[in-house]
């Protein structure tokens, strides 16, 4: 649930209203959300760096979940 909010967040340019409306909740849940995940993660939201931070993480995540049903080959039988 936080991981969703957060990434919604994020996806509306940190837009709260827009993200509560897409997330189909009330804008005090968001900011009470968003609040959780600012002390679950010690980073600030208004901060670039942080924000930064946070969306390439989304970014890292979501491209990790998209490889899980891709089978990995060992290095030596990418060279055969």
């Amino acid at each position: 649930q936080l991981h969703q909010t957060l990434r919604t967040y994020m996806a509306c340019d940190k837009n709260i209203g827009l993200a509560a409306n897409k997330l189909y909740i009330h804008r005090n849940t968001l900011t009470s959300r968003l609040t959780k995940i600012q002390e679950i993660l010690n980073k600030d939201l208004n901060n670039v760096d942080h924000c930064f931070e946070l969306s390439l993480s989304l970014f890292a995540y979501k491209l990790y979940r998209s490889q899980e049903n891709f089978k990995v080959l060992p290095v030596e039988q990418l060279h055969s």
